[in-house]
């Protein structure tokens, strides 16, 4: 893989990152309460927490994040 492909996937990454962040922020801002149960699985679906079906698990993913 050449390193101008490998400088690509890392900002890709970065980005990701920072959108995740971002994400969680914003969450947090209005409180961990208020986001419709549609709304905490899109996030962790965003964040690649398939796994989490819980509401409870979804709370808490955003908390600790």
């Amino acid at each position: 893989m050449s390193s101008a492909r490998l400088e690509q996937m890392h900002t890709c990454v970065i980005c990701f990152v920072r959108g995740c962040k971002n994400d969680n922020k914003m969450i947090q801002g209005v409180g961990v309460e208020s986001p419709s149960e549609e709304e905490l699985h899109q996030a962790c679906w965003d964040h690649g927490l398939l796994g989490l079906c819980s509401v409870d698990e979804m709370r808490e993913h955003v908390i600790l994040k």
